[in-house]
Formats: C-alpha cells, structure tokens, sequence
C-alpha cells in the first residue's frame, strides 16, 4: 500500500507506522485509560469538595475547578511519563530481534526514514491522547479559580515531557535487546532527572533556583502566580523540544550501526546496497558456478548475519526450509507406504 517516496513529504515508513499502530489495542487502550481515570479523579474530587458548605457556592465552586486542573493535568503527566515510554520502547529492538529492520535496510530507505518515520508516528499518537484531555481542562474554566494561560502553560508542559520521553525510548531501544531495558532506562532517566536536580538545589541553597525550572511538577504545581511560571513553562518546552531533536539525530546516525554489525555510513546516508556487476570470469572477479547470479551485496555480511541470528533463534532453519523438509519426509513415508502395500 505505501510505496517509495517519490517526493518530499513523511515518508511510507510514517504512513504504515501510523496504519498499524491504530490497528494496535494500545492505541485505544491508552485512550480508555485516560477516560477512566479522568472520571475517576472528576468524581473523587466532587464527592469531596461537595461535603464542605461552609463557605460559599461559588468560593466552592472555584475550589473545586482548581481542584479539576491539578487532577487532569496530572493524568497527562503520568501518561507522558509512563505509556509513552512503554508504547516507544519495543519500536527498534524488536525488529532487530527477528530480522526484519535489517531487510528493511536492503531498500533504499534512508536512515532518516526509518528512524524519523518510527519517532513522528509514536508522538502523533501521544499527541492524539493528550489532545484528548483539552476539552475537559477548557470546561474547568467555566467553574472558576482556573487561568486559563494556566491550561496552555500545563498543556506545553505535558507535550514537552511527552515528546522527550519518547525520544528517550527509541534512543534506548537502539541498544537494548528487549523493550523493557529501554522502558526501564527511561523510567530510571526520569528519576534521576527529577529527584537528582532538587536534591542538589536542596544540598547547594537557593542560589541554583534555577533548576527548578527543570522539573515539570514544580512547573505545574507550584503556588507561584501564572504570570511568574508561564516563561518558565515555555522555556521547558523549549529545552525538551531541542534535547529531542539531538537526540533523534543521535539516533538517526546509530540506527545502522546498532542494527548491522560492521556497518559502514555512506556519504549519501542511503540504505540501497552497492551491486557489483563485473561479468563472469573478468579481472578481479572469480568466475560463479553455473547456474548462480553474479549480483553481489557490499556489506551484506552484516545483513547475512543477522539474518543467521534471528534463524539460530528460530532453531537453526528459517520457516520455508522447515516446512519443506517436512513436506519431503511426508512424500518419503507415503512412498514407501504405497510400495509396501503393493508388494503385498
């Protein structure tokens, strides 16, 4: 269905990441996720702010609005820190596992497709979740006690933490063998990227106030007035979108070199391999048995061997070769069963 690009544009790489990834029961699992858990929150914060008549309706109403924001903003922090981890982490390491990212460098791919392709069909998606919970953070304003520079402010908050995170995923994934050591990897990044710089502007003082900046719960939750923690929060996206984009370079120029062992980057960054078309028996070139091709791939040692890794763990023959060994066995049983019977 997607064929090679002819011009500029995403690339078939983006066009069948994003067909089958909304095929994928994640993909409207997340979405089921982050409705239950909205509702969840909405109705553990009502049921509690309705028990409380001593002030007045509308001093509870503007309450309970403010209440409504940290709840949902919340949600799409834990998403952005830990569905998209999980649905990005599998995106290279598996294909490299059973062979097929290493045939997909055969066509002439480029690196930047393949890698890039990956990347923009699992952010799109996230994107697509967070943009979910919009509507419902729009309606908060209607109750009160919610700015909404404060909903733009938490929203690019939420899409930076996102877009790093899944960045972060399919950097580690290059590496890792299964998807969860690059999910693990990016649940350990944020960990220490939280916990390590409050700790250290906790042990150095108040003269690195700075790095609070950094981490995007005090962005989000901090008593601080809007007008104060919109810069901050637009420097943040800022920070992540440009950490992002150097390490999807980063990625982009490994991807070869993780998944085929031995791998050279041509001056082009092409995928298509050089064929060596020198006639049978010329200079140079030995002469081929007959009946065999003389097309011969450069660098596909690399691609033969992970091809003869991923056949090791099938059990050692590749499903064709299994299926017509069998097929000989059961023509050979036949056979002789017919001429046993015959003889009798």
């Amino acid at each position: 269905m997607f064929g090679m690009r002819s011009g500029p544009g995403p690339g078939p790489v983006f066009g069948a990441e994003c067909l089958t990834a909304s095929r994928r029961v994640s993909f409207y699992g997340a979405r089921v996720l982050l409705v239950l858990a909205l509702l969840v929150g909405l109705g553990v914060v009502w049921a509690s702010h309705r028990i409380v008549t001593s002030d007045s309706e509308v001093q509870n109403l503007a309450r309970i609005g403010s209440s409504f924001y940290s709840v949902i903003v919340g949600i799409e922090l834990a998403l952005a820190l830990l569905v998209a981890p999980a649905a990005t982490a599998g995106s290279i390491c598996d294909d490299r596992a059973n062979g097929s990212l290493a045939l997909l460098m055969t066509t002439d791919l480029s690196d930047s497709e393949i890698a890039l392709g990956r990347l923009a069909s699992r952010l799109l998606s996230m994107l697509g979740v967070i943009a979910c919970g919009l509507p419902v953070l729009a309606l908060t304003t209607l109750l009160g006690g919610v700015d909404p520079l404060a909903i733009a402010g938490g929203t690019l908050v939420v899409v930076g933490v996102a877009t790093l995170s899944i960045t972060l995923a399919l950097t580690f994934s290059l590496w890792a063998g299964k998807a969860h050591e690059a999910q693990s990897a990016t649940y350990a990044f944020w960990t220490v990227w939280i916990l390590g710089f409050e700790g250290w502007r906790s042990m150095v003082g108040p003269t690195t106030e700075w790095l609070r900046w950094l981490n995007p719960f005090w962005l989000l939750f901090s008593n601080w007035s809007i007008g104060y923690r919109l810069p901050q929060q637009c420097a943040f996206l800022a920070f992540c979108l440009m950490f992002s984009a150097l390490l999807a370079g980063f990625s982009t120029r490994k991807l070869r070199a993780a998944t085929i062992p031995g791998a050279r980057r041509s001056g082009r960054q092409r995928s298509e391999p050089r064929v060596d078309r020198r006639r049978p028996g010329s200079a140079g070139s030995a002469r081929p048995a007959r009946g065999s091709t003389t097309t011969r791939f450069s660098g596909g040692s690399g691609i033969a061997s992970v091809l003869r890794g991923s056949r090791r763990r099938s059990g050692g023959r590749t499903p064709w070769a299994a299926s017509r060994s069998r097929w000989f066995a059961r023509s050979a049983s036949d056979s002789s069963r017919s001429g046993s019977g015959s003889r009798s």
